[in-house]
């Protein structure tokens, strides 16, 4: 009696995957940036919303990523992924490269509010002081002020900060933010007994309108609205781990 339901029910997901095959991947594509010969940044479209919830038929809430690769701040990526969904929408129209396969139960419709990017990811290899400015522009990466300012161009809804340099033994959220920030807009010395809720914490995450953080090595974070929210907390509990503090600027290795 209970193995006819079993039977019954892989029948069913067998069907399933048979109408509806499994396709996360909605568009890639790639742009060049401004590093070495041959250098691209990748934006890929996944097909499923925020929450984590596949789509099948509304494409308007996919969730968007955007790796810059290694690069100095690149306007043709802030261009790419700010028309991001107007060329999108073009490509699924066949007019480019791309075609999606056609659905055998509903016609696919231009969506009417085009997806931006979700998540940024963007090397950000040195700091915003006067040695990482200099550094960054003679090696051709990015300082984190700059990977933060190119995701407020792309209007991202988050910011994840990585490749950094070696010189660094770890890179705190007051590191990232420039040095005029933390030095002259805060005072550290008088700062609440509570880190988490120091005004210092507090100025750093209203500085951008978006949520933001800092990378780590084997760093596993869900790419959902709700994980990506956390990522400025994250971070904080991080530097409190590491014992940091804001008089130690850049934590050189």
């Amino acid at each position: 009696q209970r193995t006819q339901p079993l039977a019954t029910s892989s029948l069913s997901i067998s069907n399933c995957l048979a109408t509806k095959p499994y396709r996360p991947f909605a568009l890639l594509r790639h742009v060049e940036v401004e590093h070495c010969q041959e250098a691209f940044a990748m934006i890929l479209e996944l097909r499923y919303a925020d929450d984590g919830v596949p789509n099948s038929l509304n494409e308007d809430s996919n969730f968007v990523l955007c790796f810059s690769g290694d690069t100095r701040p690149s306007s043709q990526l802030v261009r790419r992924c700010r028309s991001y969904p107007t060329s999108r929408n073009r490509d699924k129209l066949g007019q480019h490269h791309y075609r999606r396969p056609p659905s055998l139960s509903q016609p696919w419709l231009p969506p009417s509010t085009p997806p931006q990017i979700s998540l940024l990811i963007h090397e950000s290899t040195f700091l915003n002081d006067s040695q990482g400015r200099v550094d960054a522009m003679k090696k051709r990466h990015s300082t984190s002020a700059e990977a933060l300012d190119i995701a407020r161009q792309v209007n991202a809804k988050a910011c994840l900060l990585s490749h950094f340099s070696q010189r660094y033994r770890h890179v705190s959220i007051h590191d990232a933010i420039a040095s005029p920030l933390s030095s002259s807009s805060v005072d550290h010395h008088n700062e609440s007994a509570d880190p988490m809720r120091s005004s210092a914490v507090i100025v750093a995450k209203n500085t951008y309108p978006f949520h933001w953080g800092i990378a780590l090595d084997g760093m596993i974070i869900p790419l959902t609205h709700s994980g990506l929210s956390k990522l400025f907390d994250l971070s904080r509990c991080v530097d409190a781990l590491m014992g940091l503090n804001s008089e130690n600027p850049g934590h050189l290795a």
